[in-house]
């Protein structure tokens, strides 16, 4: 299992990508179905994937498979793919964030803010 605040994904045409964000509308933690192993001497992980619901469907046709707080213990217990499903509607909400979550770089709570408006041309 793997914690997060939330997932990004990206609308808009190439040179025009636009970062989503997706998180839980409360502020709570979001719980994605994941497994670790061992790969040579270092540990790995993956988040597993589901159908889109219909809030992420029309950016993306996949999302991180959400686990509720009921599923978290029994998937901790043993992970079982009856357990992997879309996330219900209104489990999540989304917002336009910063474009700086488009560089790796970047890292902070200001990827979260609100995008800086394009400043309109002028004619004269």
């Amino acid at each position: 299992m793997v914690l997060a605040d939330g997932f990004y994904e990206w609308q808009g045409g190439r040179g025009e990508r636009r970062p989503l964000w997706f998180h839980d509308p409360a502020g709570g933690l979001l719980f994605f179905a994941g497994l670790s192993f061992k790969n040579h001497d270092a540990h790995a992980f993956v988040i597993l994937t589901a159908p889109a619901n219909d809030l992420v469907s029309p950016v993306h046709s996949r999302m991180p498979a959400l686990l509720s707080r009921d599923a978290v213990r029994a998937w901790l217990a043993r992970p079982d793919q009856g357990l992997l499903a879309s996330a219900p509607n209104g489990a999540l909400a989304s917002r336009e964030v910063s474009s700086l979550v488009n560089d790796v770089a970047n890292d902070g709570p200001e990827l979260l803010d609100a995008p800086v408006p394009t400043r309109q041309l002028t004619l004269v």
